[in-house]
């Protein structure tokens, strides 16, 4: 304003000048430097006014983006609030997936879990089984999610792509318009949701995609904190299952077989399966052999089937980890019974005994916590054979002659009196044969110890020949009683099949020819036979009869077989 006070002032001194000349040309002047006063007064007021209206509704637009913040958060709070209140992360996932698509016939969705680098579908709304079993999401269309937060796939552009492609012919129809919405950044992606539509579906597609932006990043850390949760519950859930699974095999069982049965049986039940089936094979080379299985029972012509599958299943992975999913298994020419099966090698210190098959109906993947137990199983079964193996070897060397392979004087004291309990209760008849070779000391004496040693071992295959052509409801138990003499326990043989065992043991060992050093050496045996109940009715009374048998055999000329009778001794 200073320049308008100077400009009075000159005016003035030039009104004053002019005063002189003429009144109405003073006042001429001052109307007109009242109209610019005020021509300027109304300038700054019509600036001042506009300013005001531009305030005002920059507030109304602040107040409104404000309230729009507020309405997103509220409904971002509350998703969120829904999600954390709940205590399984599947179910979780499942209230998320309703929200954005509460109409599942006319729209789908899907969350799928990054794992190791890898997409695995954790739940689905609206997909058909057809589309769960192969579907995935493009590669390129997740690196864009997790750079852009979301991707909007619209229909025309999205035919042809991997993820439209993993769909069935039925869900297909439902996709108009697809979001993919990364959880997660590049550098730890969490997961993928993908919908056919957004929420809150009356809101306008910008804050929909806002609150979609925020919902992810809000969730990334929540799904973290699940997932660490999850898992550690997971590493408790396989040490509980592996340590279930030990106690089994730390169980009594009546043989190693029965145990591995429960074993594998228990196997088939915590990884969903049907059935579980160890094989064993020498070598790589070899056909596989069965040893047990476990699982549900089933018909007889099922079963066998089923067996034949299994087979083929095993001899198919090339002694590889294999799962077999229902495309696979129709390659292998299996169309019945089995959906899914996954075979394991069975390794001990890098060698191969054979492989563990686990199967079921199902047509389902097996997921990562069942595959983990399997191959832990696996590891345990192989390291298990092995113990139980060299225990039977122990066992076996505490129980036989090392020089006959025959059953020891122990084992001969252990079965005797069980054999006699079990056909004193069922009203049977059990024989005790003793044979002793005639003069054997003269063979150690002539030919040398080492002949007499090759003597026994072949008396010892002459006697298990004869046994092992016995009826098959038969049974027989030899062992080497001492120095030459052998005894041969006979469950359910009543005197006369004893009678007639003996003799053959006689004769054969009569006709054999027994050789050592180009030479033949002459050999013959004595034999004493007695019955339970007739002759004795407890396991010393039966040996001392028999004994007295075979006393007898050997006091009539040897190379003969005795029993004993009503009278005296009876010779046959």
């Amino acid at each position: 304003m200073d320049w308008l006070l100077e400009f009075w002032n000159r005016l003035t001194l030039w009104a004053d000048a002019i005063v002189s000349g003429g009144t109405v040309v003073a006042l001429a002047a001052v109307c007109l430097v009242q109209y610019l006063l005020t021509v300027r007064r109304g300038m700054v007021l019509r600036r001042e006014r506009e300013q005001h209206v531009r305030n005002v509704m920059g507030l109304e637009e602040q107040l409104a983006e404000a309230e729009r913040d507020r309405s997103l958060t509220r409904i971002e709070n509350s998703i969120l609030k829904e999600f954390v209140s709940q205590t399984d992360l599947d179910t979780a996932i499942g209230v998320l997936l309703r929200r954005f698509v509460p109409d599942e016939d006319g729209g789908l969705g899907a969350f799928l879990q990054s794992n190791g680098g890898r997409l695995e579908l954790r739940a689905a709304r609206g997909l058909s089984a057809k589309s769960r079993e192969s579907f995935t999401v493009a590669a390129d269309d997740c690196s864009r999610a997790l750079r852009e937060r979301v991707v909007v796939c619209e229909r025309k552009a999205l035919e042809g792509n991997l993820t439209w492609q993993s769909l069935s012919g039925e869900d297909r129809p439902k996709v108009l318009t697809l979001f993919l919405m990364a959880v997660g950044d590049e550098s730890r992606p969490v997961g993928f949701l993908l919908s056919t539509s957004l929420y809150p579906p009356q809101a306008s597609r910008e804050e929909q995609l806002e609150l979609v932006r925020r919902l992810m990043h809000s969730l990334a850390g929540t799904l973290r904190q699940s997932q660490e949760f999850e898992r550690q519950r997971r590493e408790l859930r396989f040490a509980s299952e592996k340590l279930e699974l030990r106690a089994i095999a730390d169980r009594r069982f009546a043989t190693p077989l029965s145990m591995l049965e429960a074993f594998l049986e228990n196997l088939a039940q915590r990884t969903g399966c049907e059935r579980a089936v160890m094989v064993l094979s020498a070598s790589e080379n070899d056909q596989p052999r069965r040893v047990i299985s476990g699982g549900r029972d089933s018909d007889i012509g099922a079963a066998r089937l089923w067996s034949q599958h299994e087979d083929r299943l095993i001899q198919s992975t090339g002694g590889a980890e294999r799962a077999f999913d229902a495309d696979d298994l129709e390659v292998a020419g299996i169309d019945s019974l089995i959906g899914g099966a996954l075979v394991v090698p069975l390794m001990y210190q890098a060698r191969p005994l054979g492989a563990l098959c686990l199967s079921k109906r199902e047509r389902r993947l097996f997921g990562d916590e069942a595959r983990r137990l399997a191959r832990w199983a696996a590891e345990y079964l192989s390291d298990l054979l092995v113990r139980v193996l060299n225990y039977a070897v122990v066992e076996r060397m505490a129980r036989h002659d090392g020089l006959t392979d025959l059953a020891n004087r122990r084992e001969l004291d252990r079965q005797l009196p069980l054999e006699l309990d079990t056909c004193g209760r069922s009203g049977g008849e059990c024989s005790l044969v003793l044979l002793d070779l005639d003069r054997f000391k003269s063979v150690n004496d002539t030919w040398g110890h080492q002949a007499g040693d090759a003597v026994l071992k072949q008396f010892a295959e002459i006697i298990r020949e004869r046994l092992h052509g016995l009826r098959s409801g038969d049974r027989a138990f030899a062992a080497r009683y001492g120095g030459e003499e052998v005894a041969i326990l006979l469950p359910n043989i009543g005197r006369p099949g004893a009678l007639r065992i003996a003799e053959s043991i006689r004769q054969a060992v009569a006709d054999a020819a027994f050789c050592w050093e180009g030479g033949t050496v002459p050999v013959t045996v004595s034999a004493g036979a007695a019955t339970f109940p007739a002759d004795a009715t407890t396991p010393e009374a039966l040996l001392s009869a028999a004994d007295v048998a075979l006393f007898q055999a050997k006091r009539d000329g040897r190379n003969r077989v005795c029993c004993p009778a009503e009278g005296g001794m009876m010779t046959r």
